[in-house]
């Protein structure tokens, strides 16, 4: 038997949002990290070594280097391969400076938009609409007033869907 998709949802910006509980969890401790690192390891140690290393590919995408990822993955100096390449050190200050996009808004994953990719078509004609964002472009929303009907709905599509008002919250980066 397949095990069952958690689904959390929570109310932000007036809007029902829902995602897998993984990303869920996994976006709190980014904004955890964000919110409490001083130095690159309290990040990683806050978040993860996944969550870690993909950040440092962004920042060698954005600096046109990806092809060094692989070197860097093996613990390789990157100094010998681009002498002004430089990544964080773990005793370095944290700071989002280095975060691709978050300064514009868009580091994180919307879970108002990133419902579009998981929810079947069929589903999300029948809960919500697609709206426009002044940042992301688009928005699934679903009214909050629909949360009933949304939770049956979803549950009957073989989901198991749970109210988590302050971890939703916490994924946004509106609570630590």
């Amino acid at each position: 038997m397949e095990a069952q998709q958690i689904l959390l949802y929570g109310i932000i910006d007036d809007n029902l949002v829902l995602a897998p509980e993984a990303e869920v969890l996994a976006q709190a401790r980014i904004w955890h990290a964000i919110k409490n690192a001083e130095t690159w390891q309290d990040f990683l140690d806050f978040t993860s070594q996944e969550t870690f290393d993909g950040l440092m590919l962004e920042i060698l995408e954005v600096l046109g280097h990806e092809a060094l990822y692989t070197q860097y993955l093996m613990g390789e100096d990157l100094s010998s391969y681009i002498t002004d390449l430089y990544l964080p050190q773990p005793e370095d200050p944290f700071s989002t400076d280095l975060m691709p996009g978050f300064e514009e808004g868009t580091y994180m994953p919307v879970f108002a938009q990133e419902m579009i990719a998981w929810l079947p078509e069929d589903l999300q004609e029948h809960l919500g609409q697609i709206d426009r964002h002044p940042i992301h472009e688009f928005i699934y929303r679903i009214e909050p007033e629909k949360a009933e009907m949304v939770v049956q709905t979803l549950a009957a599509a073989g989901y198991v869907v749970k109210l988590n008002q302050e971890l939703m919250e916490q994924a946004h980066g509106l609570r630590d």
